[in-house]
């Protein structure tokens, strides 16, 4: 099953965490450490970790490949780690955490006004408050001044303040401050003064929306990939975040003209010399990439197949298969059957078996509305299992084929259909509803077969006389045979009946 948008580019975020060095252009200063990131995306998802609230965005210098942030003192390394894990992938790893560290990064989140950050962590919080956690909760909302965080924690009290009282480690951890403010809303509530807790609205997320943003504005692309005549920039982070080829491709050295800006040029589909794919069907690759778009037109789809076998990329690889399985008519047939005879297909024997069926069926469904021209450049294999199909339905007297018929509505009364040969193999492109052959051209001329007829007669009889002769024959020496058998048989009983007389006259 493949995964949905969201998750999508949760997998594109989870590959820009851990950055490669010389595609990272940004280095955040905490604790004496460097933490690498790309700023093309913490510009967009939480601008005020590069530019503080307040100071106008200034371009970034760049020392050494990568520019020099300083964090604000109060966040640590790995509340900066979770922080850009989040700004990357959308989400947040609380199994992973501890309270007092969820508790940091919320606070991060509040100064960086990360609202939808801020929202996960306290909806975390609330979700797991138990007795067991309770004061560290409580304390920990105090010390970053989180009021939200406090007030469900106060009305969790309320429901448990018996257990509450009866924690004396726990109310000691608090202090005596924090002890007698929940005292004090204990004895606000008997008095009917305490309001109903107000939970606040969840922030939608924009993690999508975001990385759609920084395609369409393209800022601080650092590669540029000649297709065809085209010149098409992107981020070499980006696209290598999806595997090791396309790293390997954004990691070649640039060309550089004095016509043209510096690029690379977008390497030929293996196992076709000089061919590439097109801007178009490159563009829709980018956009799939960046932000998980799958419109994709049967066109660019029957291109990147290949492509996205070569870059190693099965989840688009899937998704193109689906969508020109579904989009084969007489203008996108040869380009899609000739894709099933790609190298990059022989580990998806099935998909491309079940492609190439589809494919002959409708060729031999639309033979004369289909140009076959583009078969002479294409791998001549093709036009022979072409040609193999129609020699199928030739051999079996057919010589159209019909498209499938539509299903007869149950209610209507069934009619005794003439029996239908079966269908070929589906090697031969076999199809489901075979048409009858025409009949022979009324306008070729007689053909004399009075010569024929004679000579066809002169053999019969001749034929006839063998036959009566080879009977009688037969007939005859079955006669001789049975006269013998006879006679034979009278002698022995003469021969029996006469040896008693003899016995007879010997007394």
């Amino acid at each position: 099953r493949l995964p949905d948008t969201r998750t999508a580019m949760a997998n594109l975020g989870k590959g820009l965490v851990n950055p490669i060095p010389t595609f990272a252009d940004v280095s955040f200063l905490v604790e004496k450490t460097n933490s690498l990131g790309h700023s093309v995306v913490i510009n967009i998802r939480a601008p005020n970790l590069i530019t503080p609230k307040g100071q106008k965005k200034k371009p970034l210098k760049k020392k050494g490949g990568s520019a020099q942030i300083t964090v604000p003192a109060n966040i640590s390394q790995r509340t900066l780690t979770e922080v850009l894990y989040f700004v990357y992938t959308g989400s947040v790893e609380f199994s992973k955490l501890s309270v007092p560290q969820i508790l940091a990064v919320n606070a991060a989140a509040i100064e960086l006004e990360l609202h939808r950050l801020q929202w996960l962590c306290e909806n975390w919080l609330y979700t797991h408050l138990a007795m067991d956690n309770l004061f560290s909760v409580l304390k920990g909302a105090d010390l970053y001044k989180m009021q939200y965080v406090k007030d469900f924690c106060f009305h969790h009290i309320l429901k448990n303040y018996n257990d509450f009282l009866g924690n004396k480690d726990g109310v000691k951890d608090l202090g005596i401050d924090l002890f007698q403010e929940a005292v004090e809303v204990y004895q606000l509530s008997q008095a009917g003064e305490v309001k109903p807790l107000q939970n606040p609205t969840e922030p939608p997320s924009t993690l999508v929306q975001d990385y759609k943003t920084i395609f369409e504005e393209m800022e601080g692309s650092d590669v540029t990939f000649k297709v065809g005549n085209e010149f098409i920039p992107c981020h070499k982070a980006i696209l290598a975040s999806y595997s090791n080829e396309l790293t390997q491709l954004c990691s070649q050295p640039h060309i550089t003209r004095k016509d043209a800006p510096e690029h690379i040029v977008l390497p030929e589909i293996k196992g076709k010399e000089g061919f590439t794919i097109s801007g178009s069907a490159f563009k829709s690759f980018l956009k799939y990439c960046y932000y998980g778009d799958r419109k994709i037109s049967a066109a660019d789809a029957t291109q990147l197949v290949p492509f996205t076998k070569d870059m190693n990329l099965p989840d688009l690889q899937y998704i193109c298969e689906d969508i020109i399985g579904a989009s084969i008519n007489k203008d996108t047939v040869i380009g899609i059957l000739e894709v099933t005879y790609m190298q990059q297909m022989e580990d998806r024997t099935d998909v491309a078996l079940d492609l190439r069926k589809k494919c002959v069926d409708f060729i031999l469904n639309h033979m004369n509305q289909i140009d076959l021209k583009p078969l002479r450049k294409l791998n001549p294999n093709i036009a022979i299992d072409v040609l193999i199909a129609r020699q199928q339905f030739e051999k079996g007297g057919l010589k159209t084929v019909l498209a499938p018929k539509p299903p007869k509505d149950p209610k209507e009364k069934k009619e005794p259909s003439s029996p239908i040969p079966p269908p070929i193999s589906e090697k031969s492109g076999s199809v489901d509803d075979m048409a009858p052959p025409p009949p022979p051209p009324a306008d070729l001329p007689p053909v004399d077969t009075s010569d024929a007829k004679s000579q066809d007669g002169k053999k019969e009889k001749k034929d006839k006389k063998e036959k009566i002769r080879k009977a009688e024959s037969k007939d005859s020496i079955a006669s001789v045979k049975s006269d013998g058998s006879k006679k034979e048989k009278k002698d022995k009983k003469d021969k029996k009946d006469k040896k008693p007389e003899t016995e007879k006259e010997a007394k």
